[in-house]
């Protein structure tokens, strides 16, 4: 019993660093200096503490996050950018921090997350009343980076919701889901638009057909909401349409062109010049062309796509880990046998392909709430107890 107890509160502590760690992350723009966020210091300390004092069982898919970034760093040691080993260290402490997440009781997990979610919504919507924005982006420099969070975060209440049947947690939960998509709209992000969607169709679909007065609350509150905040947001959306095609040049068919290019140029690049085939060109080489002979760009973008960027910055190697690691989430995921396990499952599948589909419209290889996500869905995929554990 006090051997449990010992492993009880090494695991809650783990839980509660990693969580202020993502709560540090939702307020991006906190930094000590150019290089260096508050939320590395979460990051670093989560991953001192895991590495202390935790139980390394990392099982496959640890491993296989372990082989990619033993691989980037020989990708970073031969690379023509300069501080690629300094990015491959921050790429390190963001994987080591949250890879831990595999091995901690899931339920746990969720109870924590969703403690800071409201903190994090409070402050998202007073920081967009705040201000007037061309697209709204929270606390971070891109608004692909922010729907991402937002994308976790909704992740998290739908497992809350399948914890617990208690009607007014489940009001709550609906009610913070609703803030979520407001935020994603005021982003303008088409691609975050799409896979909330998505995430949402899939996960209540069954519950409405269910349960006729949840259809109701949610039916109305959309309406609410939609009669308060449409014209603005569709004036604001117009406006925005307009300035990107006279300011930016990004209309829809325009950006996808440009996206198209800025993603395939890394690509392009490393086929063209077999040395870099295998290891790549290193991290963060993408973003800094300027650094690699002949590698001339039109655009100060990185690229924009975490998969080309992946096979770019390290080869042939690391692309192919990066496959396997997707592959044995979702082999692991779609193994797990039992009616009751039906709706994890569905939630997990969907959510996998949703964060592959947005790792393309943006690169996230050194984004905390990207791995995060990713260790979450290892977890469920890899622990028997994991997935039966948030129907108790």
């Amino acid at each position: 019993m006090r051997s449990i107890s010992v492993k009880n509160r090494k695991t809650g502590i783990y839980t509660l660093l990693i969580t202020v760690t993502l709560l540090l992350h939702i307020f991006n723009n906190l930094q000590l200096n150019e290089s260096i966020k508050f939320f590395h210091l979460g990051a670093g300390l989560s991953l001192f503490y895991a590495l202390f004092f935790l139980r390394r069982r990392i099982g496959k898919i640890g491993k296989i996050a372990l082989a990619f970034v033993t691989t980037s760093f020989f990708s970073c040691i031969l690379s023509p950018y300069e501080q690629s080993l300094s990015v491959w260290i921050k790429l390190c402490i963001i994987i080591g921090a949250t890879l831990f997440v595999i091995t901690i009781p899931i339920r746990r997990l969720v109870i924590g997350v969703n403690i800071i979610i409201p903190i994090a919504l409070i402050a998202l919507v007073k920081e967009y009343f705040g201000g007037v924005y061309y697209r709204y982006q929270g606390f971070y420099e891109d608004p692909n980076y922010m729907c991402t969070t937002l994308l976790v975060l909704f992740f998290y209440l739908q497992l809350l919701w399948e914890m617990y049947r208690i009607k007014i947690v489940r009001i709550g939960v609906l009610f913070e889901m609703l803030v979520l998509l407001f935020l994603v709209s005021t982003s303008i992000s088409r691609t975050g638009l799409v896979c909330f969607s998505v995430m949402a169709i899939g996960f209540f679909w069954d519950n409405f057909l269910k349960n006729k007065s949840l259809a109701i609350i949610g039916a109305l509150s959309i309406a609410c909401l939609t009669i308060y905040f449409a014209p603005k947001l569709v004036e604001q959306a117009l406006e925005n349409y307009t300035m990107r095609e006279t300011e930016n040049s990004d209309t829809l068919g325009h950006a996808s062109d440009l996206r198209k290019e800025i993603s395939m140029r890394g690509v392009n690049f490393v086929l063209t010049h077999p040395v870099y085939c295998i290891l790549g060109m290193g991290e963060g080489t993408t973003s800094h062309a300027y650094s690699v002979p002949g590698f001339h760009v039109r655009t100060h973008h990185g690229d924009h796509n975490t998969i080309t960027c992946c096979f770019a910055e390290q080869g042939l190697a690391g692309f192919l880990l990066m496959m396997m690691l997707y592959y044995n989430i979702y082999k692991r995921i779609r193994g797990k046998r039992g009616p009751r396990l039906k709706k994890i499952k569905l939630i997990s599948t969907v959510s996998l392909f949703i964060f592959i589909i947005f790792s393309m419209s943006i690169n996230q290889m050194v984004y905390l709430p990207f791995w995060f996500m990713i260790f979450t869905l290892s977890n469920i995929a890899q622990n028997e107890d994991s997935a039966y554990s948030l129907l108790r």
